[in-house]
């Protein structure tokens, strides 16, 4: 199960080489918010790559994963939706539509695939959950 503070690899899906990954295997960050959205609880994070990830269309340092299947629960593994930001969201509606990059977010795949790199080591480091 994921958790605040672990740290993710983000990767192609259907496209093993997509464009928004510019030829890179993927993108690792950790993972500092849960959004909620009504009843939809904990289906959407917020991973933070440290740095800006450039698209072929956007910069931000931010992916919010959205779980592809409705049913499914954050797993050592999974299936997302992936939206990158350059600010971290305060929920869901904060996101807008994220195909509009004016609103500081620009949807990017539609079947990217996750895993657990890393569990998070307890230390002193802050995490929120809004909901």
């Amino acid at each position: 199960m994921v958790e605040l503070g672990d740290k993710l690899l983000v990767t192609g899906g259907y496209d093993y080489n997509p464009r928004w990954l510019r030829g890179k295997e993927g993108c690792v960050g950790t993972v500092v918010r849960f959004l909620w959205e009504g009843s939809d609880r904990k289906k959407k994070l917020v991973l933070d790559l440290g740095d800006d990830f450039s698209t072929c269309e956007f910069r931000g340092r931010y992916l919010i994963l959205f779980l592809r299947d409705p049913d499914s629960d954050w797993e050592d593994k999974g299936v997302v939706h992936v939206v990158v930001g350059n600010s971290i969201p305060r929920d869901v509606e904060s996101i807008g539509v994220a195909s509009d990059p004016k609103n500081g977010f620009k949807w990017i795949e539609a079947a990217a695939t996750y895993k657990i790199l890393r569990k998070r080591i307890r230390k002193n480091i802050r995490f929120t959950e809004v909901g």
